[in-house]
């Protein structure tokens, strides 16, 4: 071996490399898995395990959201729109809690997801996951907190959210053109 090389001209690096790649996609690696939760904390998820079924995490979380979250002078009720999602325990039971951006100058006031809980079977119980997609890190923070004590015991109580300026809908996606009605053209008889 010559200048860091081995047989076949591919750098010593090279199969390190490979190495490094290989054990990234092994599930039984705990140095990986602590890596990727530290990574995952630190860019606002959170996750959690349950004994509990799907179906029973996701009726925990979705009432709470409803009860603290949206309805008549709720925080999230101007700016946000929220939307469930249970499957059948035949397809796998998984189901997602996603808070939306409102955007009431478009079609369908659901604009893109800001925040998603999502639930999946993990043996006989659960795990559950918080992405935050664009809501402030205040914000997000007590909604992870609020996430984690309804999931864990039904909890209803609420933590005090203060939504200052909403996610404007223009930030999420530009404005849709307008359309305009087909007009049709009409087939008239010529005369001669």
């Amino acid at each position: 071996m010559r200048g860091g090389r081995q047989r076949g001209g591919r750098p010593k690096g090279a199969l390190a490399c490979l190495l490094v790649l290989a054990l990234a996609g092994c599930e039984g690696t705990s140095l990986l898995k602590t890596e990727s939760l530290a990574t995952s904390v630190a860019i606002g998820n959170y996750s959690s395990s349950h004994t509990e079924a799907t179906h029973e995490i996701y009726s925990r979380v979705a009432r709470g959201a409803k009860a603290c979250w949206f309805g008549t002078g709720k925080p999230l009720e101007s700016g946000y729109v929220f939307e469930g999602a249970l499957a059948p325990e035949s397809d796998g039971g998984a189901a997602e809690v996603a808070i939306h951006v409102r955007t009431p100058d478009q079609p369908s006031p659901r604009g893109g997801k800001v925040f998603i809980v999502s639930i999946t079977r993990e043996g006989e119980g659960a795990s559950l996951v918080t992405e935050n997609r664009r809501m402030p890190d205040t914000l997000a923070h007590a909604m992870r907190t609020d996430v984690a004590r309804w999931a864990k015991t039904g909890s209803a109580e609420c933590s005090a959210l203060e939504v200052a300026n909403p996610i404007s809908s223009a930030s999420i996606a530009p404005a849709l053109p307008e359309r305009k009605p087909a007009v049709k053209k009409a087939k008239g008889k010529t005369k001669k």
